[in-house]
């Protein structure tokens, strides 16, 4: 398996089923959901035209309970969470349904050390099946990633462009 070097006494991956899952895990994936998040927003609003397209919804963003939703929202979604842990914290995480990768997000002091190929590697290991997902056109570091790992495009429309990885 690619990466498992990276996986030392002080770093792991924990897989849970979304129907398996306790409040604390709930929790450090929320925490690392919000991070995710507002990373998103800052890179939709850093491009004016796609700001326009999204006011509305970055308007929303900011009122009482709409994170809560939201993430109530994607929970019911998701059938596996993937937690990349560092000394018992929670540094980033991996959701899939189904064949869809909804998230892979690593906090910034871990990136580029394979753990993100890592969390991919497991997946496809356990469940040997293809792997689709969108990815915002202009994060151009993750295009590079996923391209990087095999993922190619299958369409390109609007802000986003879908990748599948067989």
């Amino acid at each position: 398996m690619r990466n498992k070097r990276y996986l030392n006494s002080h770093y792991r991956v924990r897989m849970y089923h979304r129907n398996a899952l306790d409040e604390s895990t709930i929790e450090n994936i929320r925490g690392l959901w919000d991070v995710l998040a507002k990373e998103e927003l800052a890179m939709v609003t850093q491009d004016k035209t796609i700001k326009v397209m999204f006011q509305e919804q970055i308007a929303k963003s900011k009122k009482p309970g709409f994170m809560d939703e939201k993430f109530q929202e994607y929970l019911k979604l998701v059938d596996w969470f993937y937690v990349l842990e560092h000394n018992y914290l929670p540094h980033g995480f991996m959701a899939v349904a189904g064949e869809q990768l909804l998230s892979l997000w690593i906090s910034t002091q871990h990136r580029g050390q394979g753990k993100a190929s890592y969390m991919l590697d497991n997946h496809r290991e356990i469940f040997n099946k293809p792997l689709e997902l969108q990815c915002y056109r202009d994060n151009h570091y993750a295009m590079k990633f996923y391209q990087a790992r095999g993922f190619k495009e299958i369409d390109a429309t609007g802000i986003y462009t879908r990748m599948r990885l067989d």
